[in-house]
């Protein structure tokens, strides 16, 4: 997929005095946490010999990449958004519990994406260093991290510099068992500047639609 940069008319854009308020009188960012039911998904992906976490960002970019809003950035000073975002993730290695910055980009169809997932994977996961690849990720990437370790409550990512891109940031734990039911507790991070409450919920209602049916996707 070609990658192309929509410049955005902050007079003509409905969102603009918004984004005015919260790039430079309020700054702002929001964090939700959940817990999403995979009890069908897991199930699902363990009969067909599926790797979960491939799936879950498969799943949480393919909302993302149907959302303008999450895709908004500053290229070469002008506000706009990207036709699509691709995955970034921390690639663990066991050896020494560091870890390097690996992406994939992003297929519409799952089979394509997961194949490609693999193969990248394969290829990478003995490279250590900050980042896996030779070069650097391109300004379209998304942080969909899994920190499998913790089943969490509240995550929280603290920026530290004003944003050039406002893109979520994604955050799964590990699965925990609640009466019969597997649940995953995951975080999006926004900037108020492009979304509210209501975007994020029905994102996050749509997600769990999607997992609790995942026959429907996740076709190989």
């Amino acid at each position: 997929m070609k990658l192309e940069f929509k410049e955005i008319n902050l007079n003509e854009w409905k969102r603009g005095p918004y984004f005015q308020l919260y790039t430079t009188v309020i700054p702002a960012g929001f964090n939700i946490c959940v817990d999403l039911d995979v009890t069908r998904m897991q199930a699902y992906f363990k009969e067909k010999g599926y790797k979960f976490a491939i799936g879950y960002r498969y799943l949480v970019m393919k909302l993302i990449n149907e959302r303008e809003y999450f895709r908004i950035a500053y290229k070469d000073g002008k506000i706009g958004y990207y036709n699509y975002l691709i995955p970034s993730y921390a690639n663990f290695h066991e050896d020494d519990q560091t870890t390097s910055i690996m992406w994939i980009d992003y297929e519409e169809s799952f089979k394509a994406f997961y194949n490609q997932y693999v193969e990248e994977e394969e290829k990478y996961k003995d490279v250590h260093g900050i980042v896996a690849k030779p070069q650097m990720p391109p300004e379209n990437t998304c942080m969909v991290g899994v920190l499998p370790w913790t089943s969490f409550n509240s995550y929280s990512p603290v920026p530290y510099a004003a944003p050039t891109q406002f893109y979520p940031v994604l955050q799964a734990g590990n699965f925990k068992q609640v009466d019969g039911r597997v649940l995953m507790p995951f975080s999006i991070t926004v900037s108020h500047a492009v979304v509210d409450g209501y975007q994020v919920s029905e994102y996050l209602e749509q997600l769990q639609e999607l997992m609790s049916m995942p026959e429907k996707w996740a076709i190989m």
